[in-house]
């Protein structure tokens, strides 16, 4: 990816925090921890300077040093979306954070909270940290952060694999943060009153309609971290395991390419064996029921083993005459 993506300026500022956290540094020694060039430290320093009242810049002998004042100094005002974007790198990246910087991303995160409104923890639903956008993707997302702050509708183009692409107004409720991946939950009023996700790879182009502002439902109606839950199932629901799945005949054919919504790794192409960081439940033991033959678990060797005694019990089962005769 290009080194000026949102991905990227993200990860920078978390970069950036943690190097003045420690000590004073030079233009040339945080584009080096970064590794980025130069002009584009500045640039973003320059960006953070105007929302963190506490950088500040000092001459060390012949060097210009930018030094990050005690972590308690008060903030400036924060723009709605500007708020909306530390709210986004604080989930993303807080969870590794160095500790001199943590207590700043909180101090962020709070600020901005006071900055969006009530709605604002399940404006952001964050499950892993990290996440990608391409160059093409920047404007429709800068639309789509405008929306979630001003509580406004959007007119979204959405392409969905193997469908037509259709254009729909829809009402922002959260962007969820899962693996490497954006999702976006929006209410279709057209389609009834449940939210449905939308993968933001897939969004075509989101438009804010400024002066059409809508409702954001209560916390009893609608919960972010509930909807994933039953969306992906074992995916996101306790804690990860590294689950490795060997696929067989067509459903090898078919997960070859699925988009898996977990970190995930291909072992082996032919035959298909993946790893999968996911939770072990009930969900994922469907899952695996579910494709029969289709698939065999490799590991972990609990899971594989009361897979084998599900069968087992089911074999028998069928090997049994039919109660109806």
């Amino acid at each position: 990816m290009p080194e000026d993506t949102r991905h990227s300026s993200q990860h920078r500022l978390l970069v950036l925090l943690d190097c003045l956290a420690t000590r004073p540094h030079t233009v040339r020694e945080l584009a080096a921890a970064c590794g980025c060039a130069e002009s584009v430290a500045r640039r973003d320093l320059r960006w953070l300077a105007e929302q963190r009242s506490e950088l500040r810049t000092e001459r060390d002998g012949r060097h210009l040093v930018y030094v990050l004042a005690a972590p308690d100094a008060p903030p400036n005002t924060l723009f709605p979306a500007s708020a909306f974007w530390m709210l986004l790198a604080a989930h993303a990246l807080g969870t590794v954070a160095a500790s001199g910087t943590r207590q700043l991303l909180d101090q962020v995160m709070n600020e901005a909270v006071r900055k969006l409104g009530p709605n604002a923890p399940r404006k952001v639903h964050a499950l892993g940290a990290g996440f990608q956008l391409s160059d093409a993707q920047a404007e429709s997302f800068d639309e789509i952060v405008e929306a979630l702050c001003y509580e406004q509708r959007l007119r979204l183009r959405y392409q969905a694999p193997g469908r037509p692409e259709r254009t729909s107004i829809v009402e922002p409720l959260s962007l969820i943060l899962w693996a490497d991946r954006i999702y976006l939950v929006v209410l279709e009023p057209e389609l009834g009153d449940r939210p449905s996700i939308r993968r933001m790879d897939r969004v075509v182009e989101a438009e804010r309609l400024a002066g059409d502002r809508f409702v954001y439902p209560p916390v009893e109606d609608y919960s972010p971290g509930q909807l994933l839950g039953d969306s992906l199932g074992p995916f996101v629901r306790g804690t990860p395991t590294t689950v490795t799945l060997r696929f067989w005949g067509e459903d090898a054919d078919i997960h070859r390419t699925h988009a898996w919504p977990v970190p995930h790794r291909t072992v082996s192409d032919d035959p298909l064996i993946v790893e999968l960081e996911t939770a072990v439940d009930h969900s994922l033991m469907h899952f695996v029921l579910r494709l029969g033959d289709g698939v065999e678990v490799l590991a972990p060797e609990a899971l594989r083993q009361e897979v084998r005694a599900r069968l087992t019990a089911a074999l028998d089962r069928y090997g049994r005459p039919s109660p109806s005769g």
